[in-house]
């Protein structure tokens, strides 16, 4: 954009026929606030979009975004809002996507539930998201045989050669993983029963120790 000959700012070209600006097209100060503020818009959800390029986001990690690149509070609820209503973004459809991914993977729903509610997402949202993956009965025995050999072959030998030390280490890595006492268990359970025998135990396995 060139203003009595002198270049000004940069503006889309699309942006000035949408507002019937040509060469040699007066501009008064509410038509030159409306170019200003259109191309900050565009923009604004252009790196929006970007910013959707590698993977889904929630609502609440593109405003923290754009809040990085110094855009007015006014703009990033507008541009937030523009992409809801454009079906880019739904923080319902990223916690279930993110809640599957993370509960296939080993994670247990305590911590699922805490990267949601850190990814920014409702708390009712985030009930029924988890509630409805641990509901699911389909698939659950093959997760829990998953989650007992990757424990098998990380905590193997030294369940073997120190049997307390590795049980406790064990417990801890599961629990850090966010899964409950009763989940916990079952796990260990299976890995004694498919790959470190109880009877090399120096005591009973209790899951409270």
């Amino acid at each position: 954009m060139y203003i009595e000959g002198r270049f000004a700012f940069a503006v889309d070209a699309a942006l000035l026929e949408e507002l019937g600006v040509r060469v040699g097209t007066y501009l008064d100060d509410p038509r030159l606030e409306a170019i200003q503020g259109g191309e900050e818009r565009r923009q604004a959800r252009e790196r929006a979009l970007h910013y959707l390029t590698t993977r889904e986001r929630s609502r609440h990690e593109v405003r923290e975004r754009l809040r990085r690149y110094g855009y007015p509070e006014s703009l990033v609820v507008g541009t937030v809002e523009w992409l809801v209503e454009s079906g880019y973004v739904d923080d319902r459809r990223f916690a279930e996507a993110l809640a599957r991914a993370r509960y296939a993977s080993g994670w247990g729903i305590r911590r699922v539930r805490d990267e949601l509610f850190a990814r920014g997402i409702d708390e009712g949202v985030v009930r029924e998201v988890a509630g409805g993956v641990e509901g699911d009965p389909a698939g659950e025995d093959a997760r829990l045989a998953r989650l007992a050999e990757m424990v098998g072959r990380r905590f193997g030998v030294l369940l073997r050669s120190d049997p307390i030390a590795g049980r406790r280490r064990a417990v801890a890595y599961l629990q850090r993983r966010g899964h409950d006492w009763e989940t916990v268990e079952r796990i260990m359970g299976r890995v004694y029963r498919e790959g470190v025998s109880p009877a090399h135990c120096e005591q009973p396995w209790d899951p409270n120790d």
